[in-house]
């Protein structure tokens, strides 16, 4: 799926949970997507956008200070590098 066809079927709300799910967690998903499913109001969405190697550093720095502490947990692993500890 390309950037522009994520952002008009996002946009739309044409994407099922499972679908984001799986976009946040794949690490061939590109940065923008990941960027913004990062917004996603779903916490387990923005969750799994902080365990993707392929998340931006800025990205995680902003999750970092996510409003839901299991995200906010995972983002500060994940720049801190142990998140697969």
């Amino acid at each position: 799926m390309t950037i522009k066809e994520f952002e008009i079927q996002y946009a739309l709300g044409s994407l099922s949970e499972y679908t984001k799910d799986q976009l946040a967690y794949d690490s061939d998903t590109s940065k923008g997507i990941l960027i913004i499913l990062s917004t996603d109001k779903n916490y387990s969405i923005r969750y799994r956008v902080a365990g993707n190697f392929n998340t931006p550093k800025e990205v995680l720095t902003k999750l970092s200070v996510d409003k839901d502490w299991y995200v906010k947990w995972r983002a500060i692993r994940h720049m801190s590098g142990d998140l697969n500890k």
